[in-house]
């Protein structure tokens, strides 16, 4: 029994419906309701027996009650309500429809079925009733199929919504044979064969549950749901039949358009390039994963311990920012964007591109996570190339001119916040043109890569590099006072200096000049960068002329 009866005792006893409650496939309580309709002596004979003692060993559909039932309760989570029709057998045998909701609910460690029988077939027909004028006012007012037969198959009532469907007069059905008007010439014979055994008694007597193709005025198929209950006289005599219909040929063809747009969807799913995910929102569960995973990831998706190996495959890097995401989408329903790297198992790295939004119930509530993740490596290779391309010498290596003066500005904006000094050192090849002019312009172009490379090994990460033009080079250097930049400037110089060059079998020896200008206090009126620039210029013009291979100050 749960522990506090209080959460549903008053409602348990003393509603109309059946009620039980089943804990390990057993029934532990039921109220009195559930022993009469049940057609039982005591709530001790339910008590304590298996569930599937209510149930006929075959459900409509052709499953069995203990497939049928076990389905049913796997596809209902805790906290929600799930409503069914179900036939239901009584102590006495006879069988029944019954309308069943069921919920789970866990109290501690312990899961309980909620489970509510209501009959919706559980009426007593006779010709007295079929006779009565209340009767008839009631299934006539109703736009579900109502059809009673005698003994024969022929027609004694038909209701006003079955009768039009089945000619223009209903008054002309009476005395018709069923079989003959309202059946498809291919089954006439097997249902007729069915009902004269029914009638003769070689059947059980029991309520059935069945679709059945029904032939209308207008030469038209309409499937119906028809429940039977067979019609006794005072004696006990088998009289006839009374069935009761529902149109569901509408709804048929509904199923079978929505089973055909899965199909459509699901190849869809597993032909585009994309991942497409289902995560369950209570769980780290992955509910649905396409196949694409498998091709982007390299690895098979393990429903087991996807998740541990899914953040596992994330790049060290990008892991921190993958799990604030999914923890931020679940928390407050967010969208989600964003790219990271995986590793996979050949240990080649992948962007990844996620997209993912939740899924919300009326109450407004999210109940799944669904994302679509794409790799998007070559793209990032493409726009890293694009970028590349138009930020950096195409020869050299190092940044632009154009690119340089962007940066600096940058450069110095956060140093005139934190009231860091600013330098910039403008530097130019001695005599370049002589070399160009003795070796060629090929070994000129290894000249002035093989100078980048000398001058970024001695600068830092705080440190900006670039290209002005030709052979002018300039370095912005921010946190560095007048001395240590001049030390910087100097230890660049002499590098240079004394580099051994051997390119293309010629041995070859450069030096540079340097111009230096400084942005003191973080300071300027307008334009810095063009005001470093012009003075460092100037700084770099008395150097060559006093001799070059010197740093000058501006």
């Amino acid at each position: 029994m749960i522990n506090n009866p209080n959460l549903y005792l008053n409602f348990f006893h003393n509603n109309n419906n059946a009620f039980m409650i089943i804990k390990d496939k057993k029934i532990i309580d039921c109220n009195d309701r559930m022993v009469n309709l049940f057609n039982y002596k005591s709530r001790e004979d339910i008590i304590d027996q298996f569930n599937f003692i209510l149930f006929p060993n075959n459900q409509p559909n052709g499953l069995s009650s203990v497939v049928e039932f076990h389905k049913i309760l796997n596809s209902i989570d805790n906290n929600c309500n799930r409503t069914f029709n179900f036939v239901c057998v009584k102590s006495n045998l006879t069988e029944f429809e019954a309308e069943i909701s069921i919920s789970n609910h866990r109290d501690n460690n312990d899961t309980f079925t909620f489970v509510t029988i209501r009959c919706i077939t559980d009426f007593t027909y006779d010709k007295k009733l079929l006779e009565s004028e209340q009767f008839k006012k009631y299934i006539n007012a109703s736009s579900n199929y109502f059809v009673a037969l005698d003994n024969t198959g022929n027609i004694n009532f038909v209701n006003k919504s079955l009768g039009a469907l089945l000619a223009n007069d209903s008054n002309y059905l009476i005395g018709k044979n069923w079989f003959d008007i309202a059946l498809p010439t291919n089954i006439r014979s097997k249902i007729k064969s069915i009902f004269n055994n029914l009638m003769k008694g070689f059947i059980r007597e029991n309520q059935e549950i069945y679709n059945q193709p029904l032939l209308t005025k207008s030469g038209e198929k309409r499937i119906v749901m028809w429940s039977n209950s067979i019609l006794k006289d005072e004696c006990g005599n088998i009289i006839g039949t009374l069935s009761s219909g529902h149109d569901i040929t509408d709804k048929l063809q509904i199923q079978k358009q929505l089973m055909e747009v899965e199909t459509n969807f699901q190849q869809l799913l597993e032909n585009i390039n994309e991942i497409f995910w289902v995560k369950n929102i209570n769980t780290e569960d992955m509910i649905y994963i396409s196949s694409a995973f498998e091709h982007i990831f390299g690895q098979k998706w393990d429903y087991k311990n996807g998740i541990k190996n899914f953040y596992a495959s994330v790049h060290p890097a990008d892991l921190v920012n993958v799990k604030a995401s999914f923890n931020k989408l679940t928390e407050f329903g967010s969208i989600s964007q964003l790219e990271y790297r995986i590793i996979k198992p050949d240990n080649s790295i992948r962007w990844i591109y996620s997209r993912a939004f939740p899924v919300k119930n009326k109450d407004n509530k999210i109940i799944r996570i669904v994302g679509v993740a794409e790799d998007i490596t070559e793209r990032k290779e493409l726009q890293d190339s694009l970028y590349k391309m138009a930020t950096t010498d195409y020869l050299t290596g190092s940044y632009n001119r154009q690119h340089f003066l962007k940066t600096s500005e940058g450069f110095i904006a956060y140093a005139r916040l934190t009231r860091e000094l600013v330098s910039l050192l403008m530097l130019d090849i001695d005599y370049f043109k002589k070399v160009n002019d003795t070796y060629g312009h090929s070994i000129g172009d290894e000249v002035l890569k093989e100078l980048v490379k000398t001058c970024t090994s001695v600068l830092g990460e705080k440190d900006l590099f670039g290209r002005i033009g030709g052979e002018e080079f300039a370095i912005i250097l921010t946190g560095y006072n007048r001395d240590e930049a001049f030390k910087i400037a100097e230890k660049i110089r002499k590098k240079v200096e004394d580099l051994t060059l051997k390119i293309g079998g010629y041995t070859i020896r450069i030096t540079i000049s340097i111009g230096m200008s400084m942005l003191e206090n973080s300071k300027c009126d307008s334009d810095c960068i063009s005001n470093l620039l012009n003075n460092a210029d100037k700084a770099l013009y008395q150097a060559k002329n006093s001799g070059r291979n010197k740093t000058v100050i501006f």
